[in-house]
């Protein structure tokens, strides 16, 4: 199958006069051709397409490619009709179509069938302007691309369409009663050298006629209705079309009459009924069954098709389906016996492992069920789902260093997804599994961190950093925790103890590009508002180890112009501008760094210049500005004097003085802590020696009495349907294997035995807390690897000047769609 149009036409119709649309009549005619007033249509070219008459053929050119213009009849309205045309069409070497609209309503609500170039036919339903495919691009049989003969019958609710005197499609549909005819031709491609040419395609229409007396209709009706000249081929192509559509009933309706007419034509050679169904067509239908949750049809679908091998290429998809449908069945210990036998059999699916999982955990085999997800996990490395089940199993059967480790890493794969959800039920397991697990408490502080609750953020920073001293020998700390930390402090305003934990960062992963945009950020604000000569060079360094980000690099810009480096700012504006020279902030920016430096002339070019380009409101609110000499980035619109080269030097020591300093103070109080420490512990272990001495040893004797024996809990932990945020009671027994589904910011209810999970992917716009790789890759300005990096609360400046949105006239929108294959 072939996809769908998914862009806009522009839309040319005339605009004609219309006679009253009740004004249904019953009657058959041909339609005249020969001369202008004889002809049924009204018929008149515009700027972008021509409509006239020549040798007896009405005639529609289109000038422009990605476009669609019709003519109609304003005097012929029906319901019921047949309609018989045929119409020539040349795409002049690029790709178009052409076809009829019937049952047209007004200039948003009508049919539109048509057959294009490369041979496919589609019908559309467009009502208020809103297209609705009912009928996908489907092969036209024996059709040449250029002449055609299409046929029509609506009767009701009911379409039948004929493409060259062979059926092509049938559907059904009660959107639109009755209404005028057209025709019409779409241009979706030009030829390479389109610019060149006059026209981008043509189409002739040699003849139309319509019957819609109602005796005829329902005699052609009856006709088609399961006709033996309709192919078994046929419908099999339109089946496929349908369940690429999603239309699961009617493709298996249409499976169903091609099974049936081939079984008629067979009968006369003894074939059986079995015989006459393909491993392909079986396997489709099994699969529209299953959509359909006709489990058993499906069953039945798939064991037929396994009768006739395993050993092709749908054989084994074939068996793929068996387990899923095995596993909505609830046939576990079948499913189970089934998968060991075929598994080698299969392609390494993840979402196979997991039924087969499944099924042990269903059958308490929780060993063999938590090596089925984790392979199924090794298959699929960001379904944390998969982790999280491998990890219950595990820690089911009290290998609680395995479930550990499962959980951490889910934990990872649902905080890089903003999976909220999930983490609030995840947490407390990680908490109460590693309390003395420094990643563990690290990664519940990511958590905290992305729900904005930064006090148990830092709680739980200290707690893993205090685990992580302990540990011989120590791991590496974790860059993505010094940076979080950071943001914490410039939260509160504390941005000298945030220096310490920025070089951290910094130190521990000198090629991420944030760590070091922050910390020449904090640098600035540390040191207020002043010109410091290296601070461009270090937001450079870290502008050219994050991929060149535009949205950082405008915002960089901000930064300079905000301490008086002028010539920098705008080299930093001149670069985003450089890949996005219409947005209307880059260019109020870039505008204000001119006007910063007096050169208003410069200012006003550059925005005549966008306006030419791209007109927008904001712009022009911008050259107002410009001309009444206001500047939005500054305070009351007055440009600030810029120091002198001898100031901006004093400036810069101060800030550099100011800065050693802070450094010294830490490092004495640091010195003076650890020293305090040292001693309290001395002291601490005297007095303990001491007081050993005095007191004997004493070995206790058990106590004669029962002894209490600690029973695990193996009851199936219900799955959690908690949001976001809120704090889950989880019971001592291991959670059921899960499937989520979650959408947008919601855990929905997970089911047990999906063929192949959803990982849930939480809707919340929050990614302050992402874990950062050993070798983290570039971040965005907004979403970053750890953090949130540009917004006010993260600790930064506020973003420059005045952002507008901006509209773009574009005229009339193109509403009419016909899509293309």
């Amino acid at each position: 199958m072939l996809t769908f149009l998914k862009r806009p036409l522009y839309v040319l119709s005339n605009k004609i006069r219309r006679n009253n649309p009740e004004n249904i009549t019953e009657e058959k005619w041909i339609a005249d051709f020969s001369k202008p007033n004889n002809s049924p249509f009204d018929i008149k070219s515009e700027s972008l397409y021509n409509a006239y008459l020549s040798n007896s053929s009405l005639v529609l050119d289109l000038k422009k490619t990605n476009c669609i213009a019709w003519v109609e009849t304003p005097e012929h309205h029906y319901q019921d009709q047949v309609i018989e045309a045929r119409f020539r069409l040349d795409s002049l070497g690029g790709y178009a179509a052409a076809g009829l609209m019937f049952r047209v309503a007004d200039d948003g609500t009508y049919y539109l069938a048509l057959v294009s170039s490369k041979g496919y036919f589609r019908l559309d339903a467009v009502k208020d302007n809103s297209p609705q495919p009912l009928i996908g691009w489907t092969e036209a049989a024996g059709f040449n691309g250029k002449d055609v003969s299409l046929g029509i019958i609506a009767y009701g609710a009911q379409l039948i369409f004929f493409i060259n005197g062979r059926w092509c499609a049938e559907t059904s549909d009660a959107t639109i009663s009755g209404g005028r005819l057209g025709f019409a031709l779409a241009s979706y491609e030009g030829e390479s050298d389109a610019a060149l040419a006059e026209i981008s395609c043509r189409a002739w229409l040699d003849f139309l006629s319509v019957d819609s007396r109602i005796s005829a209709v329902e005699e052609s009706v009856n006709k088609w209705s399961n006709s033996p000249e309709i192919t078994a081929e046929s419908r099999l192509h339109l089946a496929e079309t349908f369940a690429a559509m999603g239309a699961d009933t009617e493709a298996l309706t249409q499976i169903g009459k091609a099974w049936e007419r081939r079984e008629d034509a067979a009968r006369s050679v003894m074939a059986t009924y079995t015989e006459m169904r393909t491993r392909r067509e079986l396997l489709l239908a099994a699969r529209m069954a299953f959509r359909l949750e006709r489990y058993s049809e499906a069953d039945e679908y798939i064991d037929a098709c396994l009768e006739q091998g395993v050993d092709t290429p749908e054989g084994k998809e074939a068996l793929a389906e068996k387990a899923k449908i095995l596993g909505e069945l609830n046939k576990f210990a079948e499913l189970k016996d089934f998968m060991l036998k075929h598994l080698s059999g299969m392609s390494e699916d993840s979402g196979l492992y997991a039924l087969l999982a499944n099924a042990h955990w269903k059958m308490n085999e929780y060993e063999p069920a938590a090596m089925a997800w984790d392979k199924a996990f090794e298959l699929e490395k960001e379904n944390g789902i998969y982790a999280v089940n491998a990890a219950n199993a595990w820690e089911l059967l009290g290998k609680n260093d395995k479930a550990l480790e499962r959980f951490l890493e889910a934990g990872g794969i649902f905080l890089r997804q903003d999976n909220h959800g999930e983490l609030v039920v995840l947490v407390p397991k990680l908490i109460s599994l590693g309390d003395q697990n420094w990643a563990a408490r690290a990664l519940a502080g990511k958590w905290a961190f992305s729900i904005e609750d930064y006090d148990r953020a830092e709680t739980e920073f200290a707690a893993s950093e205090r685990v992580r001293r302990t540990l011989k020998p120590k791991p590496a700390s974790d860059p993505a925790v010094s940076y979080l930390r950071a943001l914490i402090l410039i939260l509160k305003g504390k941005h000298k103890e945030a220096a310490r934990f920025l070089e951290e960062a910094v130190r521990l992963a000198p090629d991420y590009g944030l760590f070091r945009f922050k910390l020449a950020e904090n640098r600035m604000l540390l040191c207020g508002d002043v010109y410091d000569p290296e601070l461009a060079e270090d937001l450079q360094t870290a502008l050219n180890l994050m991929s060149d980000d535009i949205e950082m690099t405008n915002y960089a810009g901000t930064l300079l112009l905000r301490t008086g480096d002028c010539e920098s700012a705008g080299d930093f504006f001149n670069k985003a501008l450089a890949v996005d020279p219409d947005n209307v902030e880059y260019l109020s920016n870039q505008v204000s760094c001119l006007m910063a430096c007096g050169l208003f002339n410069q200012a006003g070019e550059l925005l005549a210049q966008a306006r030419l380009r791209k007109p927008s409101p904001g712009l022009n609110d911008l050259i107002e500005q410009v001309n009444s000499g206001i500047n939005p980035f500054f305070k009351d619109g007055v440009v600030p004097a810029q120091p002198s080269a001898a100031a901006r030097a004093a400036a810069a020591r101060a800030a550099t003085a100011k800065v050693t300093t802070a450094r010294k103070t830490a490092k004495t109080r640091s010195a003076k802590g650890k020293a305090a420490e040292d001693k309290a512990k001395a002291v601490k272990a005297k007095k303990g020696k001491a007081a050993a001495g005095k007191t004997k040893a004493t070995v206790s004797k058990p106590k004669a009495g029962k002894s209490v024996e600690r029973k695990t809990a193996a009851a199936k932990p219900k799955a959690s349907k908690s949001g976001a945020g809120k704090s889950v009671e989880r019971k001592t027994a291991v959670a059921k294997p899960t499937v989520s589904k979650s959408g947008a910011g919601k855990t929905a209810e997970r089911k047990t035995a999906v063929a192949k999970p959803r990982v849930s992917k939480s809707g919340a716009d929050k990614a302050m807390a992402k874990t950062v790789t050993s070798k983290p890759k570039a971040a965005r300005a907004i979403k970053t690897g750890v953090g949130v990096t540009k917004t006010a609360k993260a600790g930064v400046a506020e973003k420059s000047s005045v952002t507008r949105k901006t509209t773009e006239n574009t005229g009339k929108s193109a509403a009419k769609v016909a899509p293309k294959n």
